[in-house]
């Protein structure tokens, strides 16, 4: 619209969403940076931000900046979901798991961050709980072939051939070329 302002906070935060979405990177992070210049606690722009400083490996970064939107939203599915990631690459698990436990309220990140969740229990030994979340990823989303990994290798571990063998057949028919 017309009246619309594109030079607002919300005006540059949404030129930004949009080259995130063509997977324009750079340009997105300018427009972000600038909308977050005239408004410092837009949340969706704080969350996305740090969705790109995690890309660049700048975990800390990203953390602070999902520091900043969880102030403001404390249940902030995307600035949880961030707020998980980059703890986790920090190596503060408990943390990690926080912000993964509270993104999996959101429909959008449940999926992914009972994904990351179950990732996080296999690296911990916890094969009985990654598998349970990799159940619930893949009830969240059927299709989540990293979800089925995880459930691929938690069953490998338990010794449980059977379910192993269903596993891999079922990414097989989802995705034959998956080595």
């Amino acid at each position: 619209p017309a009246a619309f302002d594109w030079q607002s906070a919300y005006g540059l935060y949404l030129r930004g969403k949009e080259l995130l979405r063509q997977r324009e990177y750079g340009a997105a992070g300018a427009y972000l940076d600038s909308a977050l210049a005239r408004g410092p606690h837009l949340v969706p722009a704080l969350a996305d931000r740090a969705m790109l400083a995690i890309r660049s490996l700048d975990y800390e970064s990203a953390r602070q900046l999902t520091l900043t939107a969880l102030s403001v939203d404390t249940y902030d599915g995307a600035a949880n979901y961030y707020y998980g990631l980059a703890n986790r690459r920090l190596g503060r698990l408990a943390d990690a798991r926080d912000g993964l436990q509270i993104a999996a309220l959101t429909p959008e990140f449940r999926g992914a961050a009972w994904t990351e969740l179950g990732r996080m229990a296999l690296d911990g030994g916890q094969v009985s709980q990654a598998a349970q979340y990799a159940e619930k990823a893949l009830g969240a989303e059927s299709g989540n072939l990293d979800a089925l990994g995880v459930a691929i290798v938690a069953a490998r571990r338990r010794g449980d051939r059977d379910t192993h063998k269903r596993l891999l057949a079922r990414l097989e028919a989802m995705d034959p070329l998956s080595h």
